[in-house]
């Protein structure tokens, strides 16, 4: 997996050295990020003493990896397509008897490293860590981030493009599944 996701970054002209110097191999950023970002409670001055590099350069090659992996989102992530939605529908309803569903969706609390830098603290759960959205396989059809810890999950899901599009997800009857704190 991590030469494949070498491959998919360095397509990504951010890994392109536009001066004299030339960048470290994108396996040295990518190995830089996993390891600040993989472990949990690592910080940048722990990643770079592991790796022996500034303390600097840990931010700068966890900049260029979280870029390149953001712009690859539309590639990735997206509500399933006609054919692998009835796929989920037919595994669904064998499985555990919903007609018609075409997967799950819930609030997932995901731990960060660092807080955002504008009003950081507000995105603080209960537990300490930021807020996400994910579904029921971890396989994201659709998310919505950047709301204060304290919203409830059913205000965002309310708020959330998904919600606000769901005559064009949902079709034929379909629906998901959510517990009552998105409902």
């Amino acid at each position: 997996m991590f030469e494949h996701l070498t491959t998919i970054l360095s397509q990504n002209p951010i890994f392109q050295s536009r001066g004299r110097k030339p960048q470290r191999p994108i396996k040295y950023q990518l190995g830089a990020f996993l390891i600040r970002y993989g472990t949990l409670g690592s910080d940048t001055r722990r990643t770079a003493l592991q790796l022996s590099i500034g303390h600097g350069t840990v931010f700068l090659y966890c900049r260029r990896v979280t870029r390149a992996i953001r712009e690859l989102r539309d590639q990735y992530i997206g509500f399933p397509s006609e054919q692998d939605q009835q796929h989920t529908i037919d595994t669904i309803h064998n499985a555990i008897g919903f007609p018609r569903c075409v997967g799950s969706g819930d609030g997932s609390l995901i731990r960060f490293d660092e807080k955002p830098l504008v009003d950081g603290t507000q995105f603080m759960g209960r537990k300490q860590f930021f807020g996400a959205t994910v579904d029921h396989r971890t396989r994201i059809t659709s998310y919505e981030i950047g709301w204060p810890a304290a919203v409830t999950d059913s205000r965002i899901f309310k708020q959330s493009d998904f919600w606000k599009h769901r005559v064009e997800y949902l079709r034929d009857g379909h629906y998901i599944l959510v517990d009552k704190g998105v409902s």
